[in-house]
Formats: structure tokens, sequence, C-alpha cells
């Protein structure tokens, strides 16, 4: 190995050779000075360690404790009751590492942000510590305030220095650059009120400072104007726009602009007469400029012009045509140069003066393979000198034809800089291999096939369909797609390609050599069976086969079984079986016996095998905890235990690619006194009962939690018989140790409390518990307290007398910690003044709905619309699964808790009315949000649920303009409801695909609306039809897409504020007195058409945005946790 690839300090290879980075290194040196500081906290201290120990690569940033006097010109951005929030500059700096001069050195005055929350350590985890990870906050380290002793998690500078907001996307914020857009509309028009309101509405539907900013452009902005293409409809030019599109500038703050950009002018004839048919065609067009999976379909548009003379409207687009010769289309994907890929040949030519090969054949076939392939990972296949590579070294002959290479290339491969037009760049000093073909001066085409067949095979290697994907991702994949670890397992065994560079010649041989990424294994000179962690399976074998001598069970049929098994190895993960003496098990702790078997607890000394994947190397994990499974007689009924040991085989072997409880066996080993033979398994049983974990990751047993849970009934009372069940009920359902354990918890232990909405059966107040919710510490494997939680105590009026029905109604809420789409439960308490019981529930940051959309109306743009309504159909999904129904759905009773993220909940389940009273025949909840079948009298079913839910599809639609707020909510809208008027709305500002869903909801007979699986399938499309990750688009999509993005454009022109009817009421309350004889009085001969009327006391522009002071709390008001997370995606 060349010494340029060794660590100078520890003489190993560099964990990355290409930054001079050694992972052993830098950690021994960290914990060499964990005694140079301190936080003096002891459990902040171990955990600054843990993540300091966690570097992985030479992107990561060093997580530090940081003193707070190294913080200069500190000030204040946010603060609320559970975030404050400062700017600031750090005087040293983060420490980075520089491979030019390989060590870590600090970037000195750094604006950084510091921020304190409640939830600290959990929060600190959110963030990342790659600076590689675009999609991520930094986070540097901790630090802490002298004088108030609060905490600071110290960030990535990620504030808007104009409004104190996070930043919409890197360093552009939407809410300033809006208002920008705005004040310039005076600055510009294309004297067509319609085409200015189009591209106003472009220009406000923009999310990402990447994206094209969409302009009115003057024709005179154009110079050298050509004809490219010419139909019966349109004539297509090319032109030098002389000013060129405008892009955001991150490190400027502003938006600066390419001059003199080739750009394609489609100018449609008579376009000035229809309109509206242009601007539909102008809406098919992208003005993303993020690649997608079908960018390649969808051409740029920079924006709109006309004709002087004609006065045909002209759409400015990306130019498609090669801006060198004028004749062939470049690919759409291609944005890293305007070239057609024979002018990018020449191009190479220009920039390789020196690379012709000496022969004719060569150089056309490396033109033609430049010109044949996309580059994959943006390579340029080339001539190289053979003076180029250093330290060569013969790794092995492939027979007599073939010679394998090591080498040093000094220039490296040339590839083109990422969205950088036409620069190219060398990685210096990349070991690569040389795979030189013996005898091969007379060029054959036997081997210009082989290269152009690896050429190939490189193209057509794709495995972005694994890329990042975590196994709890594919978990959650899989719930929803069961195609998709068959997708994955066919992936994971595809054979991986080498990249090939290009091709030499040997100037003494005058054989011609292959140069190819360094993939080649260093002891038998094959290629990797996995190149990216260079692991061979034939020389693994062979290691196997060589020690096959080394040891023996002394039974011929067991020392066949496991040679068998350890030669079918097929990949790196796979698990190595081996026979393992006796002694080397300490220890031994015998936890469970039964009539045929015995299990005992372990420590095996050396430990399993495993493959490193960061040493690329096989190692022992020393001292593991294993548990041995003695079978007794086993040594007289091999046959019989041996097809044991294939069932925990094939077990592990058939779920590699699933999160399941399957055992792993590491051999076979046997008891030198009673020869019983015994299996050596992961180590997955309880020390108290014996029993295997109900959870094994989490060494978490059910039964004996329950029993534990059991024992101590005794120790806490209700002080009522039928509370006292009811809590112990739902204690023994636990099912994981995520789940929360629901309490009885006294009324002292709760302190700070604050009233936060009060409605017609209960106040909501916030408070802090504390003691704290008991949760699962899968380190300790114990449960804790969360110390001092903020909370939301739901207190019930006249509920001292509860009954059997507002008992059953708790036990919907959800208990899960991890399927928490119903809203989060910790316990009950009961005031001792009033004697009135407590819900005891998580408490949403964000409160309902109805007051987030008051601060967030302007950034709720379609794509977040979706995902909030794809949050709560879910969450009533699970409800309708379990064959129940909500009763009261409706705005108040959906959550928000975090900041930066849609995360929603449904909250309040059946219980708004009176506790102590659960009177079926009363009619309770917000009228507009109560299906007419139910203001009829009629039971409640899962159709009033979806009905109720057409009705949040009409607030989010609007922007949040609740139903029927221009009227009064009494016996007169009961009737119409009942006669099928809906709510009114401006159709042409609403996709129509989502029209036709709301509508179908909202149907006068319940029997017409859809279920909720089907609707869940509907909001799955819309979803992927307006996702930039979704891969298999197709018509149908590019529709809804086309639909959805002409709505949000509409959505930022209109921006109108009403008032609310002084008796339209949005609290739940007893509706009886307003439908006393209803059925009377419907009119039962409603045509479909009047069934979808909207009331005249409506006005059609009217979207209303609720004022604050204005706002009547539910009875849920902000106080119920979230269970659906839907990250916010921009829109494209």
């Amino acid at each position: 190995m060349s010494s340029q690839n060794t660590c100078k300090k520890c003489s190993e290879v560099y964990t990355d050779i290409q930054e001079k980075w050694c992972k052993q290194c830098i950690t021994n040196y960290l914990k060499e000075n964990f005694t140079n500081w301190t936080s003096k906290n002891e459990k902040l201290d171990n955990f600054i360690q843990e993540m300091q120990l966690n570097i992985d690569n030479s992107s990561d940033i060093i997580f530090e404790w940081i003193p707070y006097n190294q913080f200069n010109d500190i000030k204040e951005i946010i603060k609320d009751d559970l975030t404050l929030i400062y700017s600031a500059i750090w005087k040293d700096g983060p420490l980075y590492h520089d491979n030019k001069v390989n060590e870590y050195i600090r970037k000195s005055n750094k604006n950084i942000v510091l921020k304190c929350s409640t939830e600290f350590l959990d929060e600190v985890k959110t963030y990342s510590t790659n600076l590689d990870d675009d999609e991520a906050l930094l986070i540097y380290g901790i630090t802490q305030n002298p004088d108030t002793k609060e905490y600071f998690m110290v960030l990535q500078d990620d504030y808007c220095k104009s409004c104190n907001k996070r930043y919409t996307n890197k360093e552009w914020c939407y809410s300033c650059q809006t208002n920008k857009f705005k004040i310039n509309f005076t600055n510009w028009t294309s004297g067509n009120k319609k085409i200015d309101d189009f591209i106003q509405g472009m220009q406000l539907s923009m999310n990402s400072g990447v994206d094209i900013l969409f302009e009115w452009i003057p024709y005179d902005q154009f110079d050298n104007i050509k004809v490219i293409d010419k139909d019966d409809s349109a004539t297509v030019y090319s032109a030098k726009w002389k000013d060129g599109p405008l892009r955001y500038n991150a490190n400027k703050k502003e938006y600066v602009r390419n001059l003199n950009q080739t750009v394609d002018l489609k100018c449609v004839y008579d376009s000035q007469n229809i309109i509206d048919e242009f601007l539909n065609e102008v809406a098919t067009y992208s003005t993303a400029w993020i690649i997608s999976f079908h960018s390649d379909k969808i051409s740029k548009i920079y924006g709109i012009s006309q004709h002087p003379d004609t006065k045909d409207y002209i759409m400015v687009l990306k130019n498609k045509y090669c801006e060198n010769c004028g004749k062939n289309v470049v690919s759409n994907n291609n944005e890293m140069n305007a070239l057609c890929k024979p002018c990018q040949i020449n191009h190479l030519k220009k920039n390789l003066a020196s690379w012709f090969s000496g022969n004719e054949e060569i150089d056309d076939f490396i033109q033609e393979m430049q010109l044949k392939i996309n580059y994959h990972n943006n390579l340029v296949f080339e001539w190289v000198p053979y003076t180029q590579f250093n330290d060569i070294k013969k790794i092995s002959n492939i027979d007599d034809s073939i010679t394998i290479y090591s080498a040093i290339w000094e220039d490296g491969p040339l590839c083109y800089k990422e969205y950088d037009e036409e620069l190219l760049t060398r990685e210096s000093n990349t070991m690569v291999i040389l795979k030189c073909f013996n005898n091969s001066q007379n060029i054959t085409g036997k081997f210009l096939n082989e290269v152009e067949i690896h050429l190939t095979n490189i193209q057509n290697y794709d495995d972005d369909y694994v890329v990042h994907t975590s196994i709890l991702e594919m978990h959650r994949i899989a719930q929803r797609d069961t195609n998709y670890l068959d997708m994955f397992a066919q992936k994971r065994n595809k054979p991986n390609y080498l990249e090939i560079y290009g091709m030499s010649q040997n100037p003494d041989t005058k054989d011609y050599i292959m140069i190819f990424q360094d993939g080649y294994c260093k002891k038998c000179g094959e290629e990797y069976t996995d190149i990216k962690n260079r692991w061979c399976k034939p020389c693994r074998i062979n290691y196997f086969k060589e020690n096959f001598t080394n040891w023996t069970s002394q039974n011929k049929e067991i020392d066949s079984f496991i040679q068998e098994i350890q030669l079918s190895i097929n990949h790196y993960k796979d698990k190595i079986l081996e026979w393992i003496p006796y002694n080397q098990f300490i220890y031994i702790k015998e936890i469970s016996k039964g009539n045929s078997i015995t299990i005992c607890k372990v420590i095996w000394k050396d430990g399993p095998l495993y493959y490193d994947n960061y040493e690329k190397k096989w190692s022992r994990n020393p001292y593991n905890k294993v548990a041995l499974k003695f079978l007794y007689n086993s040594q007289n009924i091999i046959d019989e235990f041996l097809n044991e040991v294939k069932m925990y085989l094939e077990n592990e072997k058939n779920d590699q690619y699933k999160i399941t409880d399957h055992i792993g066996i590491y051999g076979i080993s046997q008891n030198p006194d009673t020869k019983d033979y015994i299996m050596i398994l992961q180590d997955v049983y309880c020390e108290e009962c014996g029993e295997e974990y109900t959870d094994k990751f989490s060494e978490w047993c059910k039964s004996c939690q329950i029993n534990y849970l059991k024992s101590n009934f005794s120790n806490w009372t209700s002080g009522n018989g039928k509370v006292d069940n009811l809590i112990q009920e739902i204690q023994l359902k636990i099912d994981t140790c995520y789940d929360m354990i629901f309490e009885w918890i006294p009324f002292n232990q709760f302190t700070d409390l604050k009233e936060i909405g009060k409605g017609g059966f209960s106040k909501v107040y916030s408070a802090t518990w504390k003691d704290g919710p008991l949760c699962y510490d899968l380190d300790k494997k114990e449960w804790i307290r969360q110390t001092n939680e903020i909370v939301a105590l739901k207190c019930l009026f006249n509920s001292q007398n509860i009954n059997d029905k507002f008992l059953n109604e708790v036990k919907a809420y959800s208990t899960s910690g991890i399927n928490i789409d119903i809203l989060q439960i910790y316990g009950i308490s009961q005031n001792p003044d009033t004697k009135n019981y407590i819900l005891i529930l998580r408490y949403a940051k964000k409160g309902d709905f109805n007051n987030w959309i008051i601060k967030n109306y302007e950034n709720f743009d379609w794509n977040s619309r979706i995902e909030v309504l794809s949050g709560i159909v879910d969450a009533l999904e699970e409800i309708h699964e379990k064959n129940m129904f909500h009763r009261d759905l409706h705005t108040g009773n959906i959550l928000f808790r975090l900041h930066d993220e849609i995360n929603v909940c449904i909250s309040d389940m059946g219980l708004c009315g009176d506790a102590g009273n659960m009177d079926e025949t009363k009619i309770i909840g917000v009228m507009p949000y109560v299906a007419p079948e139910r203001l009829e009298g009629n039971p409640y079913t899962q159709a009033s649920d979806i009905y109720s839910l057409g009705m949040i599809m009409y607030f989010i639609a609007t922007g949040g303009r609740k139903p029927f707020d221009n009227c009064a909510h009494d016996e007169n809208l009961a009737l119409k409801i009942c006669n099928g008027i809906r709510p009114e709305f401006n159709e042409s500002e609403v996709p129509k695909c989502y029209i036709e869903l709301m509508k179908r909801c909202w149907d006068s007979n319940p029997a017409n609306r859809p279920s909720i699986s089907e609707i869940k399938e509907v909001i799955s499309l819309f979803e992927d039809s307006c996702s930039q990750q979704y891969e298999f688009q197709d018509e149908s999509h590019y529709e809804i897409e086309k639909q959805f993005k002409e709505a949000e454009i509409c959505r930022r022109l209109d921006y109108v504020q009403s008032t609310t009817h002084p008796q339209a009421i949005y609290k739940a309350r007893e509706l009886n007195s307003f439908t006393t004889g209803l059925s009377k009085n419907i009119n039962n001969e409603v045509s479909d058409n009047d069934n979808n009327k909207v009331s005249d006391e409506m006005a059609v522009e009217d979207l209303f945005i609720q004022d604050v002071e204005n706002n009547e709390f539910s009875d849920n008001i902000a106080v119920e946790e979230l269970l659906l997370q839907h990250t916010m995606q921009n829109w494209q």
C-alpha cells in the first residue's frame, strides 16, 4: 500500500483516503481531550462525549461544549413560552477538517444561533453534525448562560436577518422575497391584467431560491434571434437574452442575473386572442430547477414576452438546442452545460489537447463512447498517458492474457462540477486498478467490446432505490408497499460494476490497459464481490476451507453441516455459523429450565465474527453476551438438533431485510460433561422469567412488565372503583416499551396551571407535571420519568359521577408510542375541591387548526394542505379500523405540535358532552361539521365522520375559511344543510380532483360517501403526483400535478380577509333546540344539482382568515399531540 494512503500517526490505511482522514486517530484524540473540558454536569458531559465518538467521516462536525464567553453580539430573535432563540457570533468558531493541511482548524467569527428549548436533549438529536447533509440543520455543540443557567444548543445560523424567521430554503426567505416581489409588481406590466396576474401568481408560488424566477421579459431584451423550428401553431427561435434570468445568490442574499443567456423563444400564433389556452400551455412547463425523476419530460420556462409587431405572446424557455451548433437537442436533465453531445466532445478535445492515443481506431472508439454514454457520476471517459501512474504494483494474473495492477493516478479522473457550466475538475492521487491485456499491441474488436460492455453496465447500474434507506424507513415503506422488500432484496443482490475511467498503453510492451476504480481484491486479484464494502466472497470461502483443519466438533455430521453453511456465504452481512469450544463461555447463568431444554445467559470471550464496514475486514466482538440453548440428549438425535438449527438460519435469512423478532444463531457447541449439544443464540431471553423478550432489540419483556404493574396496583388508588378498574385495564393492555404507562396522577403533581381553553363541557389548562410520565430508557433498559413535563389538563364539568359510557370513551385515546395517530393520554386525575375528573394529555405546542392557520396561512401552500389532509385521514383511518367513529370531527380537534414541520393529530375522542350524562338522543357538535342525517336525529355512523372530513377539506381548500361563517348557526342553517346546501367556494381556485373528492364526502346520502380507505388511496395519488421523489409517474399524475400548480398560482393571488357572523358558533354544544321538528320541514325532492348549491349569503371572493381575538376555543384546544408526522416538502 502506498505511504500516501496510510495515516502518519497509526500507519493504518486512512478511513477516507481522499481526505487523508483517520477515524481511529481522531477518536483517540477526542478521548484524550475529555479531561480538558467539562460542562460541570455529568449527564451532559457523557452526552457530548457520546456525540463526539459517533464521528463517522471527515465532513462531520466535532460536537463541543462551548463556553458562553465565546459568543459576541448576542441578539434575541424569538421568545415564547417554550423556546428562546438568539443570534450571535462565535469567536473561535467550529472545528472542521482541512484535507490540504490534514488537520482540524477553526472557522473564526462564525454566525450562529443559540436555541433554548424545553425538550433539550431530545431536540439536540434531531439536528445533524454532517456538513454534507443539505437537508438538516447543523448543530455545533452546547453552551450555558452562566447567569440564567439556561442551556443552549449552538446551531447553524439559519434565520433571516430581516424578519427573524427560519429561512425557507438555503438562506432564502419566502416571506421577505415575496414582499419584494409584491413591491416590484408596480415596476413592470405586460399590458394585460390576466397575464400580469398569472406572472405575479407564479412569482408568489416560489418555495425555493434555486427555482427560476418567472418574469415578464420585454422583447427588446433579445438579440441574435434565429428560427430553429416551425409548425402551424408556433415558431421556435433561439436568442440571446441580454440581461439573462435571475438566480438567487445565497452568499449575497439577493437575486443576480446571468448575462447573455441563450434561450428558446416559442412564439404562439394569435395567442393574444386565446390567452387562456396560452396560459394553460405555459403552466405545463416547470420553474423547478431541482432535477427529479421525471424532470427530463418537463421543459424549464423563464417567463413570457410579446412580439411588438404581431402581438403574439412568447414563452421564454430554457434552451434545449445546442448553443454552439444550434442543431442538436440538449437533454433537459443535463444541467451541467448547454451543449449537445457532439459539441461536448469537441469541448473535451479542447480541454484535453494531448489526449490522443496515437491509434486512430482507439481515438475514434473513445470519442464514440464519450458521445454515447450519459456520464455516470459525471465522469469523463478518456485516454490517460501511462506516465500518469505511480506506485504500480502487480496484484494477480487472470490466465495468461490479463495482468491486474494497482496504481496511483497522479492527476486523477476527470469529471464535471455539479451545476457549473462546462467546468471540469480532477480528483488527484486517486487509487485505481490497471487491467493490462497482454499481447494486445494489435488492437482487436474483442478488447474494445469488453470496454464497451463495462461502460454500458455502469450506465445501466442504478442503485438509487436503496441509497440512504434506513431499516426503520424500510419498515415504514413496507407497511404500505408489500413489494418493496422484495425489490430491496433484488437490488441488494444485484452485481455491482466497477467504474471505468478510461484507457492507456504500456510504452514498453505496447499492451493496452483499461483503467478502473479500485475494486479488485489485493489477495486474489478478482473483482470484489461487494465493491463498495471491499468484500471478496472467493477469498472468504478459501479462508473457511483452509480453517477447517483448525477446529472440529468430533462429529463428522456436525462438522459437515457447519462447513456447508460457512461455504454458502453470499454477503458480507451474512452471519458466520461456527463450532465454538465450551471453554469460550464464562459467567454461565441459568435462566430457564424445561423438560427438554435449558436456557443460560453467558459471556462469550472471543465473541461473534462480523465484517467491519469501516476497517473493511473481519473482526470479533469480544466478551459478548449470548444465550445457550441446551437440548437434552441431543447427541443421540443429531438430525433433529440440526433441523432446529436450520430453522433458526432460515428464519434469519428470510427476514434479513425486515424488522422482525427472529432469533439470530451464532454457532454450535457441546457440554463436555453431559455431551448435550448447544445452540449459541442471540441474547434475547428475559433474566426474570426466562422467556424471549417481547421486544428483543429493546430487551423488554411484556409479561414481566404486566406482572410488575399488577403487583403495583395496591400502591395507588383513585378512590373510585370504576376509575381504578379502568386504569388497571389500560395498563394491562401495554404492548410495547414505547407505550405510555397510563396512571392515576395525584392533583398535587401539577404546577403552573394556565387556562388555555374553555368549552361547553370542559376547561383546558396547560401545566407542569413535576414527576412526569414514565418512559422506557433503551440504554438503561428500565423505566424512568421525564420530569417537569408540560402537559394539558382537560377538566370535565359535572364528572363526579362518571358512567361506563364515559370510561369507554377514555379508552379511545392512545397510549401507543409508535402508532400515534390518536392523541396520547398519560392518565387521569381529580380536582380535590370540585371532585371533577381530569384527563392528562400530551400538550400540542402549536394549538388547534384554527389557531395554527392564523400564523401559517401565508405558507400554507397546496403541497402543505395535502400533507395536513393526509395526516388527518391517516388518524381517522385508525379510528375506523377499530370499528369506531369520532362523533365530533372539526378543525378545533385537529392539533399541531411543531414549528417547522406539519405534525397533526386528532383529539377529543367522543368526549364532547356531559361526562356524567352521555345521552345518545342529544345532538352535540359544531353545526357546520355535523352530518345532515345526524341533525335529523339518526344514529352516528362512520359515514358521519366522512361528512365532517369533507367540511375540513373545505377549510383546507379555502386556506382557513370555516364553513358557513357568514350566517347564524341556528335552525335555518340546520334545515339548509339537511336540504343539501353546502358552503360556497371559488371552484377555479381549487384542483378539480380535490373538489370531486370533497363533494363526495359531503354528499347528503351517507351511502354515496367514500370509505376512509378509499379517501386515503386518492390522497396518496395526490401526494405522488405532486412529489418530485415519486419515480413511477404517468399521464394521470401529470394532470393532477397541473391542477395543483394552477390552484397554487390562484392561492397566492387571493388573500382576502373576512369577518365572522356573530352567531356562527364553532365550539361543541348541544344542537337539539335547533333540530326539533326538523324532519317535517326537509324538502325531500332536492335535485342532484341542488344538492351541491351554495348559500347566497356567502361572498364568492371571500377567503376567511380568522382573527385571534374572535377565535372561540373548542373543548380540545391546543392540548393533544400529533400523531402523523409528515415533513413539509417544498413545492416544486
